[in-house]
């Protein structure tokens, strides 16, 4: 009997050593991930030359992103390999949140800058290319989290309105509003169930709402200098791509 309480000492023993190591890597992608959300803040100052304000931030943010790719690789290699989605819960909302700001900087790269709203939404593989988790054997970036990572885009575009009117960029709040419009179309082709993520997504028709209220402000006083903005359909297909990512399940939390 002695014996079995040993072994079962020694298991817990092990346990601990694996969150132990787990969560000090967490904390090192928490400061990185503070760092991106600080920076990428300054988005919503109205600078002088904005644009080369933007292209500024997004090029200080690189080294960070760099970091948490390399936190990642790291994290992958304390994780047992059958046993990622037993720690999952440890991680799940830090990469949601690099999943947000990776959104972001990607639609400030190509929709903003580059003025190319149909390449602005940034893919499920670009995001794991650009965290590494491509290259990775035992970790990977799940669906879900990916478009928890897309729904938290809606407040931070709507922000972005309000700051572009402040600006006088009257055109902004109605491309950014097709932009949404159609990528809350692609989410409700999804038919998502009742669970954590269904209610994140019925909380972004909120976002979508307060978006058209500024349009709808500005059109009124005919402040629409270039016209309606229309987009081509290719935003959709990035949301509808089959995924082959393991699932989640309660099963995945045994040993």
């Amino acid at each position: 009997m002695d014996q079995i309480f040993e072994q079962t000492k020694e298991h817990f023993s092990k346990l601990e050593v694996i969150k132990e190591n787990i969560q000090t890597k967490t904390k090192d992608l928490d400061n990185s991930i503070a760092s991106l959300q600080a920076l990428f803040q300054k988005i919503h100052q109205n600078k002088p030359n904005y644009q080369e304000h933007v292209k500024e931030i997004c090029n200080q943010a690189n080294p960070h992103l760099a970091n948490c790719k390399e936190i990642i690789k790291n994290l992958s290699e304390v994780i047992p390999s059958d046993q990622y989605f037993k720690y999952y819960n440890m991680w799940q909302y830090r990469l949601t949140n690099i999943c947000t700001i990776l959104a972001m900087k990607h639609w400030l790269l190509k929709g903003l800058i580059e003025n190319d709203m149909d390449k602005a939404l940034i893919t499920k593989e670009d995001t794991e290319k650009e965290l590494g988790i491509d290259q990775l054997q035992h970790f990977y970036l799940p669906l879900e989290d990916y478009l928890y990572g897309l729904c938290n885009l809606f407040s931070e575009l709507n922000r972005f309105c309000v700051n572009a009117v402040i600006r006088g960029e009257f055109e902004k709040p109605f491309i950014i509003k097709e932009f949404l419009t159609q990528l809350y179309d692609g989410f409700k082709l999804l038919n998502l169930k009742n669970d954590s993520l269904r209610k994140r997504f019925d909380a972004i028709k909120y976002d979508v709402k307060r978006c058209e209220e500024i349009v709808y402000d500005l059109s009124i006083r005919g402040l629409n200098p270039k016209g309606n903005v229309n987009l081509s359909d290719q935003l959709l297909p990035s949301l509808l791509k089959e995924d082959n990512t393991p699932k989640f399940n309660d099963d995945m939390q045994q040993e």
